[in-house]
């Protein structure tokens, strides 16, 4: 009598060049790839070896199922296994390998980095200095009109979530000194500093550990806080002295007219524009000579711990220096 035995054949799941969508645990940071073998034949023994990539199996001689444990960081990469079975016969044996790409089920983090929004603020210049001896600093120059814009931000999901604001999107002329800068970017309540006006993007991005992170953004279209107008800058003048007789008075050229009045063929408006600098506000003639003295002495309301006129002045240059 001649027995012979069904032939055994390797084959398991998932397939040659599948992807296996992980389900990460929050803690540990690794997660589970079922293998099964699906081949033919009754095998007496099977083996179970990664050959390349990250992770581990066990048990290593399961006929049935077994375990590829992957951490996070194996996420986009590819992992080699190799299943050999053989048979009551040692020569009846058969094996395959398969490449498996890794790929997460996601990382149960959720955030929202805030509405959007479109603020009107107050900008400030935040230098300020005493070389002239007053009892009071007064803004200097050197300084940056900055103001400051919060931002609330919400995340959850298992496991540790760190949180990480960035900014994305800024005014084209908001660079270098005038660039914005986020306080404390790890922290979900924090603050965008601007410097300049126009629209700004935030990004709020939370991580678990577990690929991919969440992010989030939000808009922040900024502006000047409403009544640093013209009209406002205007009634500085005569209420700061700047128009009495033998200064800023009717008619002057030199020192130009500060008096609502056409002198020479230039508005007041133009008087006063052609003294402001919208690409370096607080540089402006408009605001350093009473503040820093100039040719003149300091004015006051400019170094007497009254900063209300030098911030009308600075508000309406940021604003694009409107005839409003």
């Amino acid at each position: 009598i001649t027995v012979s035995e069904t032939a055994v054949g390797a084959q398991f799941t998932p397939a040659h060049n599948a992807t296996a969508s992980v389900s990460f645990n929050a803690t540990t940071l690794n997660g589970p790839v079922t293998l099964s073998f699906t081949g033919s034949g009754s095998p007496v023994t099977c083996t179970w070896v990664k050959q390349a990539g990250l992770g581990s199996i066990s048990p290593i001689n399961s006929c049935t199922t077994t375990t590829l444990t992957v951490p996070t960081t194996a996420v986009g990469t590819p992992v080699t296994v190799l299943l050999t079975v053989t048979g009551v016969d040692p020569a009846n044996i058969s094996s395959t390998n398969h490449v498996i790409t890794i790929a997460s089920a996601g990382s149960g983090v959720t955030n929202n980095a805030g509405a959007n929004s479109s603020p009107s603020v107050a900008f400030t210049n935040p230098s300020t200095g005493n070389p002239f001896g007053n009892p009071q600093a007064h803004p200097l120059s050197s300084g940056f009109a900055q103001a400051s814009i919060v931002l609330n931000g919400t995340s959850s999901g298992p496991g540790t979530v760190t949180n990480t604001w960035s900014i994305v999107g800024q005014p084209g002329n908001a660079s270098g000194s005038y660039a914005p800068t986020i306080t404390n970017a790890s922290s979900l309540n924090t603050t965008l500093v601007v410097r300049r006006t126009g629209t700004y993007t935030v990004r709020l991005t939370s991580s678990n550990g577990i690929p991919p992170s969440v992010t989030d953004d939000r808009t922040i279209t900024v502006s000047v806080a409403a009544g640093n107008t013209f009209t406002a800058v205007k009634a500085i003048f005569p209420a700061r002295g700047c128009t009495a007789g033998g200064c800023h008075s009717t008619g002057s050229t030199s020192p130009p007219s500060w008096v609502d009045e056409t002198v020479s063929s230039l508005t007041l408006h133009q008087r006063v524009t052609a003294r402001a600098s919208t690409a370096d506000p607080t540089t402006s003639t408009i605001l350093t000579c009473p503040a820093e003295g100039c040719a003149m002495s300091q004015q006051n309301g400019f170094h007497n711990g009254d900063s209300s006129s030098y911030d009308t002045i600075l508000n309406w240059i940021m604003s694009g220096v409107p005839n409003n």
